[in-house]
């Protein structure tokens, strides 16, 4: 029974400490880092992602491989709401922003709620944002 109940927390707490890690920015001037995945039915973009909190601001950016930022991103935490600020050029079509800003959204809700994935079935889309740790430059 003793070894039951330890094995269960321990369980209990590397699940925790998995979901705790892929939150958003918590604090002023925190930095977060994230391994990036969107999978659509024609192609994906994979990169990171790295986010600030500023106040009550979300400041984000995705960016490829080879370095092409892909998207920057504002999140309202009090809002709710995201602005796309630079998007690349085959994303930058009106129909792909309206998209793009709505699942960012639904994206930063799963990382407040410690989830790394969200899909959007309805265009199947597949986002993926699995957190990296961010030693930064001294």
């Amino acid at each position: 029974m003793l070894r039951l109940t330890k094995t269960y927390l321990l369980t209990l707490f590397c699940f925790v400490s998995i979901t705790v890690s892929a939150q958003l920015p918590q604090s002023d001037g925190e930095q977060q880092r994230y391994s990036v995945q969107i999978e659509m039915p024609r192609g994906y973009i994979s990169g990171i992602s790295v986010m600030q909190r500023e106040g009550e601001l979300v400041k984000g950016v995705v960016v490829n491989e080879f370095g092409v930022t892909a998207f920057a991103f504002t999140y309202n935490v009090v809002t709710g709401k995201v602005r796309l600020d630079n998007v690349i050029a085959m994303l930058d079509k009106w129909y792909i922003r309206r998209v793009l800003r709505k699942d960012m959204g639904q994206v930063m809700l799963c990382l407040q709620r410690g989830d790394t994935v969200y899909e959007n079935t309805r265009r199947k889309i597949k986002y993926q944002f699995v957190s990296q740790k961010f030693g930064g430059f001294d």
